[in-house]
C-alpha cells in the first residue's frame, strides 16, 4: 500500500535557493547573476500558476547513496517549467550519534530549461557529498557537488559557487542535441545524442575538462556524422531524433562494453576499447533484417522512460557472466538475455527464458487495452534467480499503478509463464487519492446538504476534514483560497478576508460568498444550503489541485532497505506491506468469489478460517455503508457517548440505548438483509461469537523485530510513522464500527434466535 508523504519544507527559512551561472564563471556578468538566497516560503497570494511552478514537479526521482550513511536518500524534483531542480534528503531515520539532521531544501535555478532525461546523480568516494549532473537546452553540462553539510547547516553553502558548481560546453555536443544522460561515477558519464551516437565522457583532472569518445554505427567517420539525416526520425521535444538514438544506455559490469537499446527496437553493444560494434539484435530476438531498408518498421516512442536493465546474478544461467533485461513496448514483453561474450553477435548472447512468455497482464489488472509500462526494477534473489522480484509502474491515460511479482527464471517455461500471468500483486493507491477521499466517512462533500443550518456544523466538519494532518498541504489550501476568492467583488470584500489564520480566512471567504448569493428575507435553511454549496465549491478547487499533486512521476527502489518508493508530483510514497485487515478489505471481490484464491493472496491469508473471517468483515463493512449517512453518524456518535459515560448499565441496556437513539433497524430494508446474507455465505442467525472474536483478532499487531537503539527518527520518518498510524487507527476504528452495527442489528432483529452464548 502507498503511504503518501507531503513534500514540504522543514521550517520557515529552511529553503536555500541558488541562481546558477549561464556562462563561464570568469566573467563579471556571470558573477553578477550568481545568487544565494535564504527563502521563507510565503504561500499567501500564490495563484494557480505560481502554485504549479513551485510545487507541481514535471519530473522527479530518489537517489540512494551507497557509501555514506546519512543523508543517504535524496529526492530531486524538476519544477518551474524545467528551470528549477529541488533537492532534499528524505531518509526515514539516521544514526543516534549524528549531531545534525538534514532538514534543508536546496533550489537550483538554471538559466535554461533542463532537458528531459538529462539529470543524473553520482556519489563521490573521497568526500561526503552528492554530485548532480544536468544538461540544459543550451547544451550546457552542469556538474554540481553538494557537500553533506549543505543539507544541514545554512552557513555551509555560503562559499563561492565556483567551488561546487562547474559548467562546461562539451565539444561532442556541438551541433547535436543530448537525449539521455547516465552517470556511472562522478568522473564518468554517458550521453546519447539525437543522431544515434553515444558519448562516453571522462573527467580529466589535468585539463579540468571532459574528454570523450563517440560510439556510433559509422565508427566516427565524417560521412557518418552526416548520414543520420537520411535515417527515419521521430519528433520529440522540438528535436528530430534518429531511430538509432539510444533510449537506454549502460556500461557492462566488467566495464568492457557499452550496452544500449535504441528507438529502432534494437539492442546494440559497443566495445569500449576498440569502439567496434558487437551484438546488434532486435530486443525480442526477431530476425528483422528489413529494419534498415524499410521506413515502416516499428519505432519505440522517444518518451519511454526505461527499456533495459543490466544485472549480475550469482550462478548465472547457461554460463552467462551477466544478464541484460529488455522491455519491448511493441508486445509489452520482457526478455532476459544472458551474455557470455558481448563481442560475438552469433553465440555471445542467448535468451535465458526462450520458451516462456513474460508479459505483465496489465490488460486484466487495469481493465484496459491501451497502456504503457513506464519503469521497472528487477531484484535478483539472495543466491541466484530463485526468489527474484520485479516491480513495475504502468500507466493508462491519467491512471498509474504499481505492481510486483516474485519469480524464478530457472523454472520450466510453463511454470514461469503461469507465474507471470497469474501471480502479480497490485499496490493500493492508499487513502489520500481523490477517489479514496470521496469514500471517507468524514468527507462533508458526500453528506446531504439539504438540512437546517443548525443541524450540521458546516465550518467545524469542513475544517476538521481539510486540516486533517497530512491530508492537504498549506500551499494547496492557500492557492485554492486565492482562486476561490476571485468570485468576490473586490470593492465589496471585507478586509477580514485577508486577515487572521488560514482557517479564519477560509471561513470568512465561504460565508461572504454565500451571503452575496442570497437575497433579503432568506430563511435559515436557504442560508445553510448556500453556505454548504460554497464549501463544496471551495473543496472542488482543493480537490483539483490535490489530484494534480498526485500525478505519478517515477518508481525508485532502495536496495539497502529493500523498499520501493513512488515519486509523485507533490508527494513521495513509501510502498509498505499491508496488514491482514487491509489485505482482507482490498481483496473483497476475490475473497467473496467461489473460485480459488491467487497464489499471493493464499500466502497472505494462510489460516484455515481466514475466508470466513474475511466474508464477515467485508459483509459488515458493506452493510454499514449501505445505511444512510446520518444513521451511520448517529450510531458512531452514540457509541462514543456510551464509551464516555460512567453509568452502571448492563451490556443489553447499552445496546438497546444505542440502537434506539440511532433508529438503526428502521433503515434496514429486506434488500439490505438479502445482500448481507449473500455476502456472509450463511444465515445471519448462524454467525457465532467465535467468528466475531477471531475477526477482532485481525486488528492485533505483533511487534515486527526489535527497535534499533542506534537509530533516531528523521523528519520524513516521523511523517511516515504518523501517516501509517493514522491509516491503521482509522481502518481499525471503521472495522469495529462495522462489527458493532452488525451486532446491534442481530441483537434487535434476531431477538431470541441468536446462537446460545452469543
Amino acid at each position: 500500500m502507498l503511504s503518501r508523504l507531503n513534500v514540504e519544507t522543514a521550517y520557515p527559512g529552511s529553503t536555500i535557493a541558488f541562481t546558477l551561472p549561464a556562462s563561464s564563471l570568469g566573467t563579471f556578468a556571470s558573477r553578477s547573476n550568481v545568487k544565494r538566497t535564504v527563502i521563507t516560503e510565503q504561500h499567501v497570494d500564490q495563484d494557480e500558476e505560481a502554485f504549479t511552478r513551485r510545487h507541481l514537479a514535471t519530473d522527479g526521482s530518489i537517489y540512494f547513496r551507497q557509501h555514506h550513511e546519512y543523508p543517504r536518500s535524496f529526492l530531486a524534483r524538476v519544477l518551474d517549467n524545467r528551470k528549477m531542480l529541488e533537492i532534499q534528503a528524505v531518509d526515514l531515520d539516521h544514526d543516534y550519534n549524528d549531531k545534525f539532521e538534514a532538514n534543508l531544501t536546496l533550489l537550483l535555478q538554471f538559466p535554461s530549461p533542463i532537458r528531459p532525461f538529462c539529470v543524473a546523480f553520482a556519489e563521490p568516494t573521497d568526500r561526503d557529498a552528492l554530485t548532480v549532473f544536468a544538461i540544459t537546452t543550451a547544451n550546457e553540462l552542469y556538474t554540481i557537488t553538494l557537500h553533506r553539510d549543505f543539507f544541514a547547516n545554512p552557513a555551509a553553502s555560503e562559499q563561492d559557487i565556483e567551488t561546487w558548481c562547474k559548467r562546461s560546453e562539451p565539444a561532442l555536443f556541438s551541433g547535436r542535441i543530448p537525449y539521455r544522460l547516465v552517470a556511472r561515477a562522478v568522473d564518468d558519464i554517458l550521453v546519447t545524442l539525437d543522431d544515434g551516437a553515444i558519448c562516453r565522457m571522462i573527467w580529466d583532472k589535468t585539463s579540468n575538462s571532459w574528454e570523450g569518445s563517440r560510439y556510433q554505427h559509422s565508427n566516427w567517420s565524417v560521412r557518418g556524422l552526416l548520414s543520420w539525416k537520411t535515417q527515419p526520425t521521430v519528433r520529440y521535444e522540438n528535436a528530430d531524433l534518429a531511430i538509432s538514438a539510444a533510449a537506454s544506455v549502460a556500461i557492462s559490469p566488467d566495464k568492457q562494453h557499452i550496452l544500449s537499446v535504441c528507438l529502432d527496437h534494437t539492442l546494440r553493444v559497443w566495445n569500449v576499447a576498440s569502439g567496434k560494434a558487437g551484438v546488434q539484435m532486435d530486443i525480442l530476438g526477431h530476425d528483422d533484417r528489413a529494419l534498415e531498408k524499410s521506413h515502416n518498421s516499428y519505432f519505440i516512442g522517444p518518451s519511454q522512460s526505461q527499456l533495459m536493465a543490466v544485472l549480475e546474478v550469482l550462478g548465472g544461467v547457461g554460463g552467462a557472466t551477466y544478464h541484460v533485461v529488455t522491455y519491448s513496448p511493441k508486445q509489452h514483453q520482457f526478455k532476459f538475455w544472458g551474455v557470455r561474450d558481448a563481442d560475438d553477435p552469433q553465440f555471445g548472447i542467448y535468451d535465458a527464458a526462450a520458451d516462456a512468455e513474460l508479459i505483465p497482464p496489465i490488460d486484466e489488472l487495469m481493465k484496459t487495452t491501451v497502456w504503457t509500462l513506464e519503469e521497472f526494477h528487477i531484484i535478483p534473489g539472495p543466491s541466484g534467480w530463485r526468489g527474484s522480484e520485479i516491480w513495475i509502474r504502468a500507466r493508462s491515460g491519467p491512471s498509474s499503478r504499481v505492481y510486483s511479482l516474485k519469480f524464478d527464471l530457472t523454472d520450466d517455461p510453463d511454470t514461469l509463464s503461469q507465474t507471470w500471468k497469474n501471480d502479480w500483486v497490485s499496490v493500493d493507491s492508499g487513502p489520500l487519492t481523490v477517489e479514496s477521499l470521496k469514500k471517507n466517512p468524514a468527507n462533508p462533500s458526500e453528506q446531504n446538504q439539504n438540512m437546517e443550518l443548525g443541524d450540521l456544523d458546516f465550518p467545524e466538519q469542513w475544517l476538521d476534514f481539510l486540516f486533517y494532518p497530512g491530508r492537504f498541504t498549506t500551499p494547496t489550501l492557500e492557492a485554492a483560497l486565492l482562486i476561490f476568492k476571485r468570485g468576490l467583488d473586490r470593492t465589496r470584500s471585507s478586509r477580514s478576508l485577508n486577515r487572521g489564520s488560514l482557517k479564519e480566512r477560509i471561513c470568512a471567504a465561504v460565508t461572504t460568498l454565500a451571503m452575496n448569493t442570497q437575497h433579503a428575507n432568506q430563511d435559515a435553511e436557504q442560508i445553510g444550503n448556500a453556505i454548504g454549496s460554497q464549501w463544496q465549491a471551495y473543496y472542488g478547487i482543493v480537490k483539483d489541485l490535490h489530484k494534480r499533486r498526485g500525478e505519478s512521476l517515477s518508481l525508485a527502489y532502495d536496495k539497502t532497505t529493500h523498499m520501493p518508493w513512488l515519486v509523485l508530483s507533490d508527494h513521495i510514497s513509501a510502498i509498505r506491506s499491508c496488514s491482514e485487515l487491509e489485505v482482507t478489505a482490498l481483496n473483497r471481490a476475490g475473497l467473496s468469489s467461489p473460485h480459488g484464491l491467487s497464489g499471493p493472496l493464499r500466502k497472505a491469508l494462510d489460516k484455515l478460517d481466514c475466508r470466513d473471517i474475511a466474508r464477515l468483515l467485508n459483509a459488515a463493512s458493506s452493510f454499514r455503508q449501505r445505511l444512510p449517512r446520518y444513521v451511520q453518524q448517529a450510531v458512531e456518535r452514540h457509541v462514543e457517548m456510551d464509551l464516555l459515560q460512567s453509568r452502571s448499565l448492563t451490556i443489553i441496556d447499552r445496546m438497546e440505548w444505542i440502537e434506539g437513539n440511532s433508529e438503526l433497524l428502521q433503515h434496514v430494508s429486506d434488500e439490505d438483509l438479502s445482500q448481507l446474507v449473500e455476502e456472509l455465505g450463511v444465515e445471519v442467525k448462524d454467525l457465532s461469537t467465535e467468528t466475531f472474536l477471531r475477526a477482532i483478532l485481525t486488528l492485533d499487531y505483533k511487534e515486527d523485530g526489535r527497535a534499533n537503539s542506534r537509530k533516531q527518527i528523521a523528519r520524513y520518518g516521523l511523517s511516515a510513522l504518523l501517516s501509517v498510524s493514522q491509516e491503521t487507527l482509522e481502518a481499525d476504528h471503521n472495522t469495529l464500527l462495522d462489527l458493532i452495527v452488525l451486532v446491534l442489528f442481530m441483537f434487535v432483529e434476531l431477538e431470541g434466535e441468536t446462537p446460545r452464548g452469543f
